[in-house]
C-alpha cells in the first residue's frame, strides 16, 4: 500500500538526517515540499505514523495518509511516476 507523509519540521537549526536517512532506506520518494510517497505492506496508517514518529522532535508534525489503490491519486508534474511506485 501506498501512504503520502507529510510533516512540519518546527526546528529550523537541525537538520533531521536521520528522518531523511529513513525515507531513503525504504525507497520513498519526494512529492512535494515536506511530503513523501512510500510503498509498504503489511502495515498500517497508524504503525506508519508511529515509525516516523521516532526521527522527529516532540514539537513537530505529522500526518499519514493510506494511498488504497490507483484510481485515488492524481498528480501534476510530479518527480516520479506512479508505475514506478
Amino acid at each position: 500500500m501506498l501512504y503520502l507523509i507529510s510533516y512540519d519540521l518546527n526546528n529550523p537549526e537541525k537538520t533531521y538526517n536521520r528522518l531523511y536517512d529513513e525515507f531513503d532506506r525504504l525507497d520513498a520518494h519526494p512529492v512535494l515540499d515536506s511530503q513523501w510517497i512510500v510503498n509498504l505492506s503489511g502495515t498500517s496508517t497508524r504503525k506508519v505514523l508511529t515509525h516516523f514518529k521516532r526521527f522527529i522532535d516532540s514539537d513537530d508534525m505529522l500526518l499519514v495518509f493510506a494511498i488504497p489503490s490507483p484510481g485515488s491519486r492524481a498528480g501534476f508534474n510530479l518527480p516520479f511516476r506512479w508505475s514506478d511506485l
